[in-house]
């Protein structure tokens, strides 16, 4: 089987991340290729050398640059036709909406798919306007989970349900949890043996509201827990300066991006999100993966892979004092943190790479015509 795979950019997002890994586990048995409308000088992942990579060379381009957008649709085409794919799989809304009215009158299948819940507001309006125009066009629609799905059917009412394929990310295994590198990573956080540890990993980004977890921190109940957030951002300084006012500053740090989120999830206790919506939470599912319990707020994306009462606990968006509470609850109830985390761990099977794959050979690609031979 011929696949195309096609991304604005290979640069640090979680969307680069899984075009990276989907494209490298079926070059093993198929022949694929990647292209980019950015050169490899962007580039943060580096696909696999089975895959062959291509690029556009182009910039970043406006709506209004009229000839920029003819460039790149016509090199988008010439790919293709080059290239003749059996599918055409492409990632996030604006390139889908380039890559379909690029294929169009080709013949060639496009998976379009959806890395983020589907009425995100930061999305331009000629983007949404033409995605709900091209996207019945697709051989199919990806999504995340089945809460993206149906947000997809109300936002581009043209899509067939047949049409829309549940694609989730994969989740890799967790090591099992290495006592000495356990206690050694808490030392080098400066967090005791015994301390009740609570985590979050994540872009300090405006969605993530990590103000929210400062809230959770100062409150009484937060006494005798560690909070730590890894990660970086634009909005570090600000959350900094937030952190140095708050009662939480004696709880609470921020130490920036961390090398291995498996070491730091495995000497954790539990794990904090606070965002307002996620499209598939990897940072979630990678600590439930671990055995970590989850305590969330309830949004959309999250609520589709954490169960409240089965894996972890959900609180209602914004509820600073709810989320303190369950945080403080769990640190309480061993035998409750216990059950939580081993329902956690299943997850790793549910979202293995193995059956990822399964899905989009038989869900999405087991209808083409190639799969027959």
């Amino acid at each position: 089987m011929r696949i195309l795979c096609v991304i604005s950019a290979l640069t640090q997002g979680g969307a680069e991340k899984v075009m990276v890994e989907l494209s490298g586990r079926w070059a093993r048995e198929h022949t694929v290729d990647l292209l980019t409308f950015y050169p490899p000088a962007y580039d943060f992942f580096c696909p696999d050398p089975g895959v062959r990579r291509g690029d556009l060379g182009l910039g970043r381009r406006r709506f209004w640059d009229l000839a920029a957008q003819f460039r790149l649709l016509a090199g988008i085409r010439r790919r293709a036709v080059e290239f003749k794919p059996d599918a055409v799989v492409s990632f996030v809304a604006k390139t889908n909406v380039y890559v379909l009215a690029a294929l169009s009158g080709t013949g060639f299948p496009v998976v379009a798919c959806e890395h983020s819940i589907i009425d995100r507001k930061d999305i331009p309006l000629p983007v949404r306007l033409l995605r709900r125009f091209l996207y019945p066009r697709a051989y199919r629609v990806g999504v995340l989970t089945e809460s993206a799905g149906k947000e997809l059917v109300r936002c581009c009412p043209g899509v067939a349900d047949e049409r829309i394929a549940v694609l989730p990310n994969a989740i890799f295994p967790a090591a099992p949890v290495d006592p000495v590198v356990r206690q050694r990573t808490r030392e080098a956080y400066g967090i005791p043996q015994d301390a009740f540890w609570a985590i979050s990993l994540g872009r300090f980004h405006p969605v993530k509201r990590f103000d929210l977890l400062i809230d959770a921190a100062a409150r009484p109940e937060s006494q005798g827990i560690s909070y730590t957030v890894f990660g970086g951002g634009a909005l570090r300084d600000e959350l900094l300066r937030d952190l140095a006012r708050s009662p939480a500053s004696s709880r609470l740090s921020f130490p920036g991006p961390v090398a291995s989120s498996a070491e730091v999830l495995s000497a954790a206790d539990l794990f904090v999100s606070t965002s307002v919506f996620e499209g598939f939470p990897m940072a979630v599912a990678e600590a439930l993966a671990a055995g970590l319990p989850v305590v969330a707020f309830d949004v959309p994306g999250v609520r589709d892979v954490v169960r409240d009462g089965v894996n972890g606990l959900l609180v209602p968006f914004g509820d600073s004092a709810a989320l303190a509470e369950a945080i403080a609850r769990l640190r309480d109830d061993a035998p409750l943190r216990e059950r939580l985390g081993r329902a956690a761990a299943g997850i790793a099977e549910t979202y293995s790479p193995e059956n990822i794959d399964k899905i989009w050979f038989k869900s999405v690609f087991g209808g083409l015509p190639c799969a027959s031979r």
